[in-house]
């Protein structure tokens, strides 16, 4: 799906549905470094271009998916829209499912569950896959008052869990 707006970078957003699992991806973002990534990072080509990606198990209505898709495709412009940068770590309200547990997601790539996405450098920068995994708003506020560490560490630990939003808290 085109997510641009008929702008410029073109953006797509790549839907892969299955019976099981739900995959969704970002392509393009990585085209535009994000901004202000080089007053936080030592070296800004190392974090300054990313896609993102969200994997979710379970059968989802095809209302729940058409939600999933802008949500994603709104989430792909805040860097530019914001003047701000995305990265391991961060966390993002998530809203579009009818979830009472799952109101954030916490963005990485750390998780061994989730696939190794090696991207080629653009312009001499290396391009971040960054997973949308859901998280509980404890789960946020831990990682907002004492950083992502242990909360990733937790959902690490529970393998296939981190893909439903009807798992158990891990903090």
């Amino acid at each position: 799906f085109a997510i641009d707006g008929d702008t410029w970078p073109p953006r797509g957003l790549f839907l892969k549905q299955g019976e099981a699992v739900n995959l969704f991806a970002t392509v393009g973002l990585s085209l535009l470094p994000m901004p202000v990534v080089e007053r936080f990072a030592e070296n800004r080509f190392k974090t300054n271009r990313i896609e993102l990606g969200m994997i979710l198990n379970g059968v989802l209505s095809e209302k729940d998916m058409q939600k999933l898709t802008e949500w994603i495709s709104g989430q792909a412009s805040i860097p530019w829209d914001n003047i701000t940068f995305l990265g391991e770590g961060h966390t993002i309200s998530f809203k579009p499912l009818d979830s009472m547990r799952f109101n954030a997601v916490v963005l990485t790539n750390s998780l061994d569950i989730f696939p190794k996405v090696k991207l080629e450098k653009y312009r001499k920068s290396v391009v971040n896959f960054l997973w949308m995994v859901p998280i509980s708003e404890r789960e946020r506020d831990h990682i907002i008052n004492k950083g992502s560490e242990h909360v990733l560490e937790q959902l690490n630990a529970i393998g296939n869990e981190v893909f439903s939003i009807e798992r158990d808290e891990v903090i």
